[in-house]
């Protein structure tokens, strides 16, 4: 019987969980959090596990949280997952924020998986 192994190479990651709604003042806060951290931290990648949460945004919103994080680039220079449930309207506001965060040069990517999301930040 065949098995399947896998070995991970993630090395340290800052991982912070959230639930309830998402606002644009709660999301702000949660990059300050997150801020804080990676400055102290700043060989870590970064998983924001976000599943059991809802959101309330516009894109206005998602410019001003992608802006946020733009703000403390120089803190967040590795890998940014972020792990959404997995539903049409979360996965269309995450291909947004996205874009946003790929145009300002940040490592990150969106992800439904746990797993899928420590296999890319291993990569």
């Amino acid at each position: 019987m065949p098995s399947n192994i896998k070995v991970y190479r993630v090395g340290d990651i800052i991982r912070m969980t959230e639930s309830g709604e998402l606002d644009l003042d709660r999301s702000i806060d949660i990059v300050r959090q997150l801020a804080t951290e990676a400055n102290y931290h700043q060989d870590h990648n970064v998983i924001l596990d976000l599943r059991e949460t809802s959101v309330n945004v516009s894109m206005g919103d998602i410019i001003q949280i992608s802006m946020e994080f733009a703000s403390y680039h120089q803190v967040f220079k590795n890998k940014i997952a972020v792990i959404i449930p997995d539903t049409e309207e979360r996965l269309k506001i995450a291909t947004r924020f996205k874009t946003c965060m790929d145009m300002q040069g940040f490592q990150f990517e969106q992800f439904t998986d746990f797993e899928a999301a420590i296999e890319w930040l291993s990569d």
